[in-house]
């Protein structure tokens, strides 16, 4: 028992090690792709906007420092909970994330039920009807639903769902 314990503990030391390197690497590629994206300096200045203009600009939200310490600034941000502001809402990221929590938990709950509820009464029935035209297409659901990407599926149910079948406004909650 003392011999098991020890393990699982290491065994969940070792995985908090491999999370804590995950989020690090993830955090390194949101900060090159945010880099990558262009300059946010050229979308929030005015067209008649002073190199003074843009060299102050630069300067508040930090750009004119090196790339090691802007990472820095952008890791203990994040670790803090701040998130910066939305350049196109003018907001503060962390308050539309926490405004938008409610309906992300709802169509995750939502997607859920839908998809047991259609996963399994057809792997059962695919289950009990082996080596039939119904086996066959529960197989081809299957394959379809772990292969198309999330966001192409999305499309295609608010095209049929919104627009052939309108039952559902095409955006909003």
């Amino acid at each position: 028992s003392g011999r098991n314990s020890g393990v699982s503990i290491r065994f969940i030391v070792e995985r908090l090690m491999q999370a804590l390197l995950t989020i690090l690497m993830l955090s390194i590629i949101v900060f090159a792709l945010a880099r990558l994206s262009g300059d946010p300096v050229s979308l929030m200045a005015p067209m008649e906007a002073s190199p003074e203009d843009i060299a102050r600009i630069k300067a508040s939200l930090g750009l004119d420092k090196p790339l090691l310490v802007q990472y820095w600034i952008f890791l203990t941000n994040g670790l803090q909970g701040d998130f910066g502001q939305s350049i196109k809402w003018d907001r503060s990221a962390m308050e539309m994330l926490i405004e938008r929590f409610p309906a992300t938990i709802v169509l995750s709950i939502t997607s859920m039920v839908l998809g047991l509820l259609l996963a399994l009464p057809i792997g059962i029935w695919s289950a009990v009807k082996r080596d039939t035209l119904i086996d066959y297409f529960g197989k081809i659901v299957a394959l379809a639903g772990q292969s198309m990407p999330t966001f192409w599926f999305g499309i295609l149910l608010i095209l049929f769902f919104a627009l052939y079948i309108p039952l559902f406004p095409t955006s909003g909650y």
